[in-house]
């Protein structure tokens, strides 16, 4: 039997504590992934939805709700204009848009900022304490934009980045060597895309540097005998990745996972040091790098030790980044 009780009465001490509020700015495939992962691991209090496409929005919300509900209800899911979302503590935009037959990517890009533009600008001023999370791509140019067009601190706006690939390849690397993935440091850092660097040479399974580890597989031809096979681990990463976007269309669950542990290190104040794409005052862009991420957004940048090449590919992908920037604003 179900006994129901009246509430006590609510004493001084018993006040309630503030509510922890996450937006969604776009609820498709992506946006929907961020929402459940949240819910899951119960990283905010209330989930606030937004996206043009109505019908969309609502069946999302009904959905999420459920979710909710079988993890226990204690997380409110509703939606919000962008005035109400540009009030919460983080706002996660994940806004995509398909192509339109004949239309280049330039044009494509084009058209993506001036829904940004527009977003941004409806959601401000944003809350005293507000963190943006860009996760759209081309994820580095938007947050580079998101930043200027927000004119809230660099420390409060973050992009995913290539924490995901970094994540990808260590697991491959975890394969290969048999080792506890959580063991393994792998940064991916620069430009998301073909153009990131692998830093090979801080890469570490535990206090031990991958180079000195044999591999668990057979070494390819070409590589020198007892040594990881870099190569093969890259190409390795690419297939995964084709096979996922061949086979699915979409690959939402990873970058959704990805995001929340964005979220839960900045809810929890963890000091975690995560690959975000982030302001590098140098080139007057956002590329990815790591940073320790709490209550306030990036508290802390991290060094990183490279060898010479390796930062001569990070200046070369940072300095094709602003050329495309620097183009971009030209043809606004």
């Amino acid at each position: 039997m179900v006994i129901l009780k009246p509430p006590n009465p609510m004493t001084n001490n018993d006040a309630p504590s503030k509510k922890h509020r996450t937006a969604i700015i776009g609820v498709g495939d992506v946006g929907a992934a961020v929402a459940n992962a949240l819910i899951l691991r119960s990283v905010t209090d209330e989930v606030l939805i937004n996206d043009i496409d109505s019908i969309l929005r609502e069946a999302q919300i009904y959905d999420l709700s459920d979710v909710s509900y079988v993890c226990g209800g204690q997380i409110r899911v509703r939606a919000a204009t962008h005035r109400e979302a540009g009030q919460a503590d983080i706002v996660i935009i994940t806004i995509g848009s398909r192509h339109f037959r004949g239309e280049t990517n330039v044009q494509h890009t084009f058209r993506k900022l001036s829904t940004f533009r527009s977003i941004i600008s409806s959601m401000k001023p944003f809350g005293p304490n507000t963190i943006l999370i860009v996760v759209a791509n081309p994820v580095d140019i938007f947050t580079s934009f998101v930043y200027k067009l927000s004119g809230l601190p660099a420390t409060r706006v973050i992009g995913s980045g290539t924490w995901l690939d970094s994540i990808r390849m260590s697991n491959v690397l975890a394969e290969r060597t048999n080792a506890d993935p959580s063991s393994i440091n792998l940064p991916i850092l620069g430009v998301n895309g073909k153009s990131q660097v692998i830093a090979w040479s801080t890469a570490s399974i535990g206090d031990t540097p991958v180079d000195e580890i044999k591999s668990q597989t057979l070494p390819s031809v070409s590589a020198p005998p007892g040594l990881i096979d870099r190569e093969s681990i890259h190409t390795e990463c690419i297939i995964r990745k084709d096979k996922m976007l061949r086979g699915k269309g979409k690959i939402p669950l990873g970058i959704g996972s990805l995001v929340t542990r964005i979220c839960e290190a900045i809810v929890s104040d963890q000091g975690r040091v995560c690959l975000v794409s982030q302001y590098q005052p140098k080139w007057d862009c956002c590329f990815s790098s790591p940073a320790a991420l709490g209550k306030t957004g990036i508290v802390k940048t991290v060094e990183i030790s490279m060898l010479p090449s390796e930062w001569q590919d990070l200046e070369e992908t940072a300095k094709e980044l602003r050329e495309r920037v620097d183009q971009i604003h030209e043809g606004q």
